[in-house]
Parts: structure tokens; C-alpha cells; sequence
């Protein structure tokens, strides 16, 4: 995936625009299953994807688009064919002294593994939360992507067109952490 994941609410176009200015060639529009707009541009190229947070979603999600995202997910949804896990570091559970709480763990790896699930970080996430646990919480997780050879990818997940950020960018940061 060479495309930005965003959250647009009827400012499609002005995302494209900044996407197209920062050197993208495809979005991903992520919505809810109630918000989802089947949106069309001849400027660049569109994917559509919804964001579930229940399992019971997956099946009108899947009528819609073959894109699915899950934030902070639960074992159960690993065990289903989703496409994308972002925000595995939001776990409440406190670091312990000796590992962190990471979201991810070695089964959930194998599972991520087995269904070809996509492991997304959360820029945004960083810019606003507590920085040190959060980028800690990612450092953990990237050495699993790598010890079970998991997809991962970086992601502005911009809900306001102006928190989109350079691919270059962004990729430059996932390899500083790794």
C-alpha cells in the first residue's frame, strides 16, 4: 500500500488535494459502517475501506468493501479475515516491569501471520499521546513484525486533512524505531 489512511467527513476532496501535494497516488477513505460514501475521483486513486468495531460488523462491512480496519482489536478479530490492526499499543493494561503491554503478542503474531493481516501505526497517535510509552509500545511491537515477518506499515490516520503527512516521512520515522 503506497496510499495515506484518513477519516474523511465530507472533506474528501480537500484531502485529496493535500495528498496529492504531499506525492501520494492512491487514499484509502476509511469510514464507519453507518457514514460509509462510496466516493469516486479521477485525480487520484481512491480505496474505501470500514472500520469495524464489533465482529457481528464484519458481514455488512465486507457487502461494502473488501477493506476492513480494526482499531485496538481482541483476539477474535485476528482469528477473522480483516485486512488492517492499527492502534495495538492503546491496550489500558500497565507496562510490567519487565515487558511491555504492547497489544501484540506471539499468538497474535502467528495469527496476524496465518490471515496475512496488515500491522498499522498510528502517527497521529504519537503527535498527541504520551510519547515515550506509546513509541515504547510501538518498539516492542515492530520486533515482533520482524521476528514473524508481519506486514507493517505507518499511517498518518488523519481525521483533518492538514495532519496528513509525506510517505517518505512517515517511513523515515518506522525505521528510526526500528
Amino acid at each position: 500500500m503506497n496510499g495515506d489512511i484518513v477519516f474523511p467527513k465530507g472533506n474528501e476532496n480537500e484531502f485529496i488535494e493535500i495528498a496529492l501535494q504531499l506525492g501520494y497516488n492512491e487514499i484509502y477513505f476509511c469510514y464507519s459502517l453507518e457514514d460509509f460514501v462510496n466516493f469516486k475521483s479521477d485525480k487520484i486513486k481512491v480505496k474505501l475501506a470500514i472500520q469495524i468495531d464489533k465482529i457481528e460488523e464484519m458481514v455488512k462491512a465486507k457487502k461494502k468493501t473488501d477493506f476492513i480496519i480494526v482499531k485496538n482489536p481482541t483476539r477474535t478479530f485476528f482469528e477473522k479475515k480483516i485486512n488492517l490492526v492499527y492502534d495495538l499499543e492503546l491496550s489500558p493494561i500497565s507496562d510490567s516491569v519487565h515487558h511491555r503491554e504492547s497489544g501484540l503478542n506471539q499468538v497474535l503474531s502467528v495469527l496476524a501471520k496465518k490471515k496475512d493481516i496488515i500491522i498499522g501505526f498510528n502517527f497521529n497517535e504519537i503527535l498527541k499521546g504520551n510519547r515515550v510509552k506509546f513509541i515504547g509500545r510501538i518498539i516492542q511491537n515492530l520486533k515482533l513484525c520482524k521476528k514473524y515477518k508481519l506486514k507493517n506499515q505507518i499511517y498518518s490516520f488523519a481525521k483533518d486533512p492538514y495532519e496528513m503527512r509525506n510517505r517518505k516521512d512517515l517511513q523515515a520515522f518506522l525505521r528510526v524505531l526500528e
